[in-house]
């Protein structure tokens, strides 16, 4: 039983914290209209910055600001502080919670685990172990 349960908190932890988010593609317009979101930035030569609401501006035709870059190696971030060229920004993105996904799946779990616990005890399968 024990186990039982630990797997589908398990399986719904995971579902959960895959659902509770969506990625917004941004263009420069909607990130100079609402600059109050931490961002993305993806380079057209593939580097990754990270940026905090507040923390970054877009100035002309560059995005300025302090924030960091994502790299692959240890330690996996260096601080940036400086400004990256609009023409050399392949993608804008930003990470938005969902509330309706999170209490769908939440949800849809707590009745899965409710019916398969339901239908083990109404089958007699804890009487036997």
């Amino acid at each position: 039983m024990r186990r039982t349960l630990a797997r589908w908190l398990l399986a719904g932890s995971i579902l959960l914290y895959a659902g509770c988010h969506n990625t917004e593609t941004l263009t420069k317009e909607q990130l100079t209209a609402t600059p109050d979101r931490d961002i993305t930035v993806i380079t057209k030569d593939a580097l990754k910055y990270k940026f905090s609401r507040q923390n970054y501006r877009i100035v002309g035709d560059s995005l300025s600001g302090v924030g960091v870059q994502i790299i692959d190696v240890w330690p996996g971030e260096h601080q940036f502080n400086g400004s990256i060229p609009c023409s050399n920004i392949a993608q804008i993105s930003h990470d938005e919670y969902n509330s309706r996904k999170t209490i769908f799946i939440v949800g849809a779990s707590v009745f899965a685990l409710s019916f398969v616990w339901g239908a083990l005890v109404v089958s007699g399968y804890y009487d036997h172990h």
